[in-house]
């Protein structure tokens, strides 16, 4: 399904990329180059919640930053939401630097980092001078365990959700100034504290001007759509085979799924079906003599007949 709000999508990392790559793509409809820090960060594929690999810093004090286009970051009075999936590599170290708006003096908008167990959130002031803590989520986070992170703002209040679930409240009835700073990953506001080198963060999207959360929410990886299908062996049964989607443009897998083996049909929700190819195998990664029925997005379907003893069968998306 396609992100109905991505028109206001301000920065979105899917985090997909070969392993070690600094090219690190942000999604968003503007697009913008990223600037290294201190050696700043890489794709990994060593850990990942969705696609092909996520990302990590490179050094103890490495960091990303994004500039303030067009002041896609300044969150004035109006709703918000920045989230992002993170791995911490403990829940002992104080401080570990998640994200957040460089300092202006001792301002930053806001600035989301860990603390041993728990989540914390910096917001600040409405004279634009400092930054202090509104909410904490309590002791949420797990060592080496994916957790979804999403802080929201609507109707003059700040929520904290992790793993779906509202974790705490505030009071945010006040505009926040504009601050000409960019948009950092993997650092505080002031450079002060850094996320280090084995915590990972992966799809991480900030939302200007709308609440994508109000209530309680199953949380999801980013996918501005969804590929399916129908998969036949060579007799025209229906079969369970793996499903793999890659992007065509980079060729870096971003989704995989097994098609059911009575219906023989397919989902997977991938970032951009535009630019994706989707590759089927049987169990034991022999290539079969399958047919391949491509439903979606929204065109005629059509299928290939794959023959066999060929090294790949696919249906171009």
């Amino acid at each position: 399904m396609a992100d109905q709000h991505y028109s206001s999508v301000s920065l979105q990392l899917e985090g997909e990329g070969f392993d070690g790559s600094t090219t690190i793509t942000d999604t968003s409809s503007y697009n913008s180059s990223v600037t290294h820090v201190a050696g700043g960060f890489v794709c990994s594929t060593t850990q990942k919640y969705a696609g092909g690999s996520s990302l990590k810093a490179t050094a103890g004090t490495a960091y990303i930053t994004f500039p303030d286009t067009s002041d896609r970051f300044d969150l004035g009075s109006g709703d918000f939401t920045i989230e992002c999936w993170y791995r911490p590599a403990d829940a002992s170290t104080s401080v570990r630097a998640i994200c957040g708006r460089l300092n202006t003096s001792a301002y930053s908008q806001i600035y989301i980092r860990q603390e041993t167990t728990a989540v914390k959130v910096y917001v600040g002031n409405s004279a634009g001078t400092s930054s202090s803590q509104l909410l904490t989520s309590g002791s949420v986070l797990v060592a080496n365990t994916w957790i979804h992170i999403a802080v929201v703002r609507t109707g003059g209040y700040i929520y904290i959700y992790t793993g779906g679930v509202q974790r705490a409240s505030a009071v945010l009835n006040w505009t926040l100034p504009a601050q000409a700073t960019a948009f950092a990953i993997g650092t505080d506001g002031a450079v002060s504290w850094w996320i280090g080198t084995t915590s990972y963060v992966d799809d991480l999207r900030y939302t200007k001007g709308v609440a994508r959360y109000t209530s309680t929410f199953t949380p999801l990886g980013i996918q501005n759509s969804v590929v399916s299908g129908n998969v036949k062996d060579d007799a025209g049964n229906n079969c369970a085979r793996t499903v793999r989607a890659y992007a065509r443009s980079t060729g870096y897998l971003i989704g995989s799924t097994t098609s059911n083996g009575t219906t023989g049909d397919y989902s997977i929700g991938v970032p951009n079906a535009e630019v994706d190819i989707v590759v089927l195998d049987d169990t034991s990664g022999t290539v079969l003599n399958d047919l391949i029925q491509r439903v979606t997005p929204n065109t005629a379907g059509f299928s290939i007949q794959g023959t066999t003893g060929t090294t790949l069968v696919g249906a171009e998306v």
